[in-house]
């Protein structure tokens, strides 16, 4: 049986090296920050339903803070705001492009 050439001794620690390396550095895994982006939308969305349910789809009924967060959904557009909580609590509202 041969020794192993020294060419050989390299490539193995080379490959030793790699893959330890990517296993500490964890490569692969975990959230990406799309997924934590999407995930936050998520959880936005579901508060804001929640508080629209909750003032059964009249704006008026939401506290300051709530109308705050629909506000910046919105830029600052007070009747799209209203419209969103009307349709979000189940109160119908326009439907579709154009619905008057």
């Amino acid at each position: 049986m041969s020794k192993p050439s020294l060419l050989k001794k390299w490539t193995i620690l080379a490959c030793l090296t790699t893959f330890s390396v990517a296993g500490l550095l964890g490569c692969g895994e975990g959230p990406q920050p799309e997924d934590k982006k999407v995930d936050q939308a998520q959880s936005e969305i579901a508060t804001l339903g929640a508080a629209a349910k909750a003032a059964g789809g009249d704006y008026s009924k939401l506290s300051q803070a709530d109308k705050d967060k629909f506000l910046a959904r919105v830029q600052g557009n007070e009747a799209q705001a209203a419209q969103m909580v009307s349709q979000m609590g189940g109160g119908g509202g326009p439907r579709g492009p154009g619905a008057k």
